[in-house]
């Protein structure tokens, strides 16, 4: 069964629409009984909804990058899919990629000491994962799949693989194969009908962040939001630290820290024209956005918003937290970025 979206009008058809399954790294990141969390949430339905999607949260002169995917007249399939509950923590990617080399070199298993002054007082093992490269993103996947699945069931293959001197892949030949259904990144278009509820004719579909709006009645240019904290970790209630992960109010799917705490990593290379992957087609079918890197440094899509971000912004610019905006970073391999981590999905 097959999701069918459009920004302003809406067919909405769901029959076992997401499986929100946990991986949330046990303390010291130690045994693998973490794996696949014990607990999962199936969001079912069977009827046909009509739902008007509204402009609330995305000013009409925004620019197109702060206006996510379901922008208007755009239609968009997506098929049932399965996501993380959690980001993936610290002590998650040490229990699996401990050993790991490519390229003569170890790959890097966990947070070097002199890169930890972002990590909070609590567990660290059960806060997000940082300084990743997209490609340690998609590279764990598979070795995550190989791991709890099968081989034959990993979604990428790799190859021509380069790491540098801290263990981070700078540069692969990366290819996919969506129809497998191992672990891997969800694409721009998952992650934020994710992050929105998953649900076109809910009110929280568009609200600013994933599962609230700024409730109490601040405007966007207030640095703190009461409301905001129940949900998400940023600047002002962050101390500028990553905080383990789950600890704040999920949306309604159950998806902690959708906003906040760590920016997250997609599949998707980056165009300021969410359209770009398109090829004419519309609507367009679980859109994974252009086929090839459309400048020299191969953007790859960011979302999220993160732990040292402000609750703030304004008529033209949304809030980095907000459920629509769109990021964009650097090579995927040049900038292990402190502030960038990812969460999985898989293909249901």
């Amino acid at each position: 069964m097959k999701k069918f979206l459009n920004s302003f009008c809406v067919v909405f058809v769901l029959a076992a629409c997401l499986l929100v399954t946990g991986c949330k790294a046990p303390s010291g990141g130690g045994s693998s009984s973490n794996q696949s969390g014990g607990t999962s949430v199936t969001i079912n339905g069977g009827s046909t909804e009509q739902a008007q999607a509204q402009t609330a949260t995305v000013p009409e002169d925004a620019p197109d990058e702060y206006k996510g995917v379901f922008i208007k007249d755009r239609q968009v399939i997506l098929s049932p899919f399965i996501m993380e509950k959690y980001e993936v923590t610290r002590g998650l990617y040490k229990e699996i990629m401990t050993g790991k080399e490519e390229d003569g070199r170890l790959l890097m298993a966990d947070v070097p000491d002199w890169k930890l002054h972002c990590y909070a007082i609590e567990d660290d093992m059960l806060s997000p994962i940082s300084y990743v490269s997209w490609y340690d993103a998609v590279y764990f996947c598979n070795a995550y799949t190989e791991k709890t699945m099968a081989s034959d069931e990993k979604v990428y293959s790799i190859s021509d693989i380069s790491v540098d001197e801290y263990g981070n892949i700078i540069s692969a030949t990366v290819t996919a194969d969506m129809s497998k259904k191992g672990y891997r990144l969800p694409t721009e278009a998952e992650w934020e009908f994710a992050a929105r509820g998953g649900d076109p004719s809910a009110p929280d579909w568009d609200y600013l962040f994933s599962g609230t709006q700024k409730g109490d009645g601040k405007s966007y240019f207030e640095r703190k939001d009461e409301v905001l904290d129940d949900y998400c970790w940023y600047g002002e209630n962050s101390e500028g630290k990553f905080h383990e992960v789950g600890k704040k109010k999920p949306n309604r799917l159950g998806l902690y820290d959708m906003s906040g705490n760590i920016c997250e990593w997609c599949w998707d290379y980056y165009d300021q024209d969410v359209t770009a992957g398109d090829n004419g087609q519309n609507p367009v079918i679980d859109p994974c956005g252009p086929a090839t890197a459309t400048s020299a440094y191969s953007y790859h899509v960011v979302r999220g918003g993160g732990c040292l971000q402000m609750a703030i912004g304004n008529k033209v610019i949304c809030n980095a937290h907000s459920v629509s905006v769109r990021w964009r970073w650097n090579h995927p391999g040049i900038w292990a970025n402190e502030y960038i981590g990812f969460r999985m999905c898989r293909t249901k």
